[in-house]
């Protein structure tokens, strides 16, 4: 694969990440999480050739830091401990641990999958957000990025509205949450629904503003009019306030 299909392939996994992680009812499932997790770890050797092929020198934000050390924290807590030790640090989980009859060592966590999966994410946050990084610091290839961001909302919105205006029961029309009857596609939650229609409306509003192509400025607001719709729509008071 060449240069040129390795930078290619970056952004393109960097805009799917974006466009799943809310497309896949929010990302709250495990097995989801599992797939957008390593799909965002693989941004990493991507963005470390885009840099290199640009012949930049490769920094990490500052943000990165703090997730990769709340990575390695997160890895500590499935290293195994001498049980005298572990009570020390937390009596709770001694106490529990001795009396499912475990005398020798065990680690801070007793959900080691779940564990692993966080630091995973972590080390995926931090992936992602040097893509960002890398693509950022390229001359205006960053608006692709931002573009794809408010877009994405604008056709959740749409989306959303769609499920309100037929009634349908289940998101996409095949899955129906368990736990609440109501939903706000593509998120189960009005709230978070609101939240995420509102951090793309500001986008989109954004690149309206300084849109010079009177076609794509057109396109732009009606996107924002659409989120704004969605919002005032999900009746969370957090997004309408």
């Amino acid at each position: 694969m060449g240069r040129v299909s390795l930078s290619w392939l970056h952004y393109t996994l960097l805009g799917l990440l974006l466009v799943l992680s809310v497309l896949l009812i929010g990302s709250v499932h495990y097995q989801v999480q599992v797939i957008i997790a390593l799909g965002s770890v693989l941004v990493l050797p991507l963005a470390v050739f885009t840099a290199m092929r640009s012949r930049d020198r490769i920094r990490l934000p500052i943000p990165a830091y703090l997730l990769l050390l709340l990575m390695g924290v997160t890895i500590l807590q499935m290293i195994p401990l001498p049980l005298p030790l572990l009570g020390r640090i937390s009596p709770h989980l001694g106490e529990i641990y001795t009396m499912l009859g475990i005398r020798q060592s065990a680690p801070l966590t007793y959900a080691l999958p779940v564990t692993l999966l966080e630091a995973v994410k972590l080390l995926g946050y931090a992936s992602v957000l040097f893509g960002a990084y890398v693509i950022g610091r390229r001359g205006r290839r960053h608006l692709a990025i931002v573009r794809i961001i408010g877009l994405t909302g604008a056709i959740f919105a749409l989306v959303a509205l769609t499920h309100r205006v037929l009634h349908l029961t289940a998101i996409y029309g095949i899955y129906e949450p368990i736990q609440k009857k109501t939903f706000f596609a593509p998120f189960v939650s009005e709230n978070q629904a609101a939240g995420y229609f509102l951090f793309s409306l500001f986008i989109l509003a954004g690149l309206a503003m300084e849109e010079l192509n009177t076609r794509l400025r057109t396109l732009y607001w009606l996107g924002v009019a659409t989120m704004a719709t969605a919002v005032v729509t999900t009746a969370s008071r957090g997004g309408i306030t």
